[in-house]
């Protein structure tokens, strides 16, 4: 279902500017090429969230394959949590960069040191210029639900589970993009009143699952709601 707070969450992103969590700016520092990186700052627009209901869910489950099945059956044997990509954060964004001054390249230089960490953000890069990049069409974040997933898998029961929270909160936990194993927690925000629309997207004929690997309980995953 769409969550009411979704216009408010976003009105907290629309202009706003982030800063990039610092390990991860440690982690790029740490490569040669961008070691004279001083800062990187995020500004995100035209951000939508894009949701998956409950009714979503139940009305396109039969269209789940054989195959599917049996890997969710497979996944829960072995002591798998499986949840279901419930909503996703997305958004066009430019990164504002800034140079240490200890660095004497030329415009030529910081361009091309730009594009190569556009490659390694990866995402829809669309320009590249001495002190910023731009991307369009990225996916930020991704809240999981298994209390989503148990509506579609007959082996887990939906009353062991809460309905996930919305997206976004009081923070805004994203990931630089695509979206990865590495957590960027964008901070330093300034909140807009200006509400975004919700989009629900138009389902193909399949489900999202995701699988995370955790200790078995008695033979089953365990299945908590980690929100």
């Amino acid at each position: 279902m769409r969550s009411p707070t979704a216009p408010a969450a976003l009105s907290k992103v629309k202009g706003a500017s982030f800063n990039m969590d610092a390990h991860l700016m440690e982690d790029i520092q740490a490569d040669i090429r961008f070691s004279h990186l001083s800062k990187i700052t995020m500004n995100l627009t035209n951000a939508t969230i894009v949701e998956l209901s409950d009714i979503d869910v139940i009305d396109n489950v039969r269209y789940r394959s054989e195959g599917c099945k049996r890997a969710i059956k497979a996944r829960l044997a072995a002591g798998y949590k499986v949840t279901m990509v419930q909503s996703a954060l997305m958004g066009n964004v430019t990164y504002f960069v800034g140079w240490d001054t200890s660095f004497s390249g030329n415009a030529r230089a910081r361009v091309e040191t730009l594009e190569q960490l556009a490659l390694e953000l990866g995402g829809g890069v669309t320009s590249v210029s001495e002190t910023t990049i731009s991307a369009q069409g990225l996916v930020w974040g991704i809240n999981e639900s298994p209390f989503l997933a148990s509506l579609s898998i007959p082996e887990m029961d939906p009353a062991q589970y809460k309905p996930s929270q919305h997206l976004i909160g009081s923070h805004v936990d994203a990931a630089i993009p695509p979206v990865s194993d590495t957590p960027v927690v964008l901070a330093d925000h300034e909140q807009y009143n200006e509400e975004l629309p919700i989009k629900t997207p138009n389902l193909p004929p399949r489900t999202s699952t995701v699988f995370r690997q955790e200790q078995p309980l008695d033979g089953v995953g365990s299945l908590d709601d980690n929100d």
